[in-house]
């Protein structure tokens, strides 16, 4: 009788940078970085570092994703089994929010207006 068993060949963690919606490809990692801390921490961390990274380069106009994930002991990992991801829509230098964003608590927030049709939405007259 043979017995399957699981093996966690985890090693590390690392933050992948990935640019989702500006080629003809599923997405292109742009950026990795081997970070280490308690996965709670790390994940807590995931969106500053996301920010940080977007708003000290010249990046291109587009849709990134940033996710956590382990890296095995040949430094491999997979970005679909993520265990924290984080979504920004990046227009020149800052980010762009979308109206679902927005809530009723938060009356400051507003999307740039630079972001063109996410501000003339947010200016609309309501019928």
């Amino acid at each position: 009788m043979s017995t399957l068993t699981t093996v966690d060949r985890t090693t590390g963690f690392k933050y992948v940078l990935m640019l989702m919606g500006r080629n003809v490809y599923p997405a292109e990692t742009i950026a990795t970085e081997d970070v280490a801390g308690a996965v709670a921490d790390l994940t807590t961390g995931l969106r500053p570092w996301l920010l940080a990274y977007l708003s000290n380069g010249s990046r291109d106009n587009g849709w990134y994703t940033a996710r956590l994930v382990t890296t095995d002991e040949d430094g491999c990992y997979d970005t679909y089994l993520a265990l924290a991801d984080e979504d920004a829509l990046w227009y020149w230098d800052e980010e762009c929010l979308p109206l679902s964003r927005l809530t009723k608590q938060d009356t400051t927030a507003r999307p740039p207006a630079e972001c063109g049709r996410f501000q003339q939405v947010a200016d609309a007259p309501r019928k």
